[in-house]
This record gives C-alpha cells, sequence and structure tokens, in this order.
C-alpha cells in the first residue's frame, strides 16, 4: 500500500498509516539525535521542538516502514538496540521494540 503523507511526502509501501497517527513531525524535530545504518535498514532518532516526546523511523532500503514516538529520555535504548530492531524487521517481529523499551 502506497499512503504518502502530503506534509512531507515520505512513501509508506509497508505501512497502513502516513507519518505518526495521521500527523507529520517533521516540522517539529529539534535535532537529529542519531542515525545508524545497519545492511539496507537506517534506525534514526530525533529530539522534538515542543513536548516531552522523541521520534524515531526506520527505513529499508530508503523506504519508511515504522516511526513512533517514545519518551525523550528513551530515545538512545533505541539507538542502543538498532541491530536487536532491525533483526526484528527481518523475523516480521517486533522482539527488538520490546527490547529497547524494556523497562528493565
Amino acid at each position: 500500500m502506497t499512503n504518502p503523507c502530503d506534509k512531507c511526502k515520505i512513501d509508506f509501501k509497508d505501512s497502513e498509516y502516513p507519518c505518526v497517527n495521521g500527523v507529520c513531525p517533521d516540522g517539529n524535530i529539534e535535532m537529529c539525535c542519531f542515525v545508524i545504518s545497519i545492511d539496507n535498514y537506517e534506525v534514526s532518532g530525533y529530539y522534538l521542538k515542543e513536548g516531552t516526546d522523541a521520534l524515531f523511523r526506520v527505513k529499508r532500503d530508503g523506504v519508511m516502514i515504522r516511526e513512533g514516538f517514545i519518551a525523550a529520555y528513551k530515545i538512545f535504548n533505541i539507538c542502543a538496540h538498532a541491530q536487536d530492531i532491525i533483526d526484528g524487521e527481518k523475523a516480521k517481529s517486533v522482539s527488538g521494540y520490546e527490547i529497547a523499551l524494556s523497562p528493565i
């Protein structure tokens, strides 16, 4: 399914939702925290100008496959577990996100 966001023009071939819950966060990005490239995947995290959340994005072959909001203080958990996230995506599993967002 192709469902490009009207604001950022990102093409979400593997997602039912454009951007995050229909809201384009691109205009609210304060700074990029990290970008990690492994194989044909890219995991990135961003602090936002407003609120207490951060944004993470996962791309495969340059196409956005997941993005979401996370408490800003946890954004580097996504960075630390990028390999787990990618391994999970390859296995069509959310296990990598569960590891990254685990309270332990």
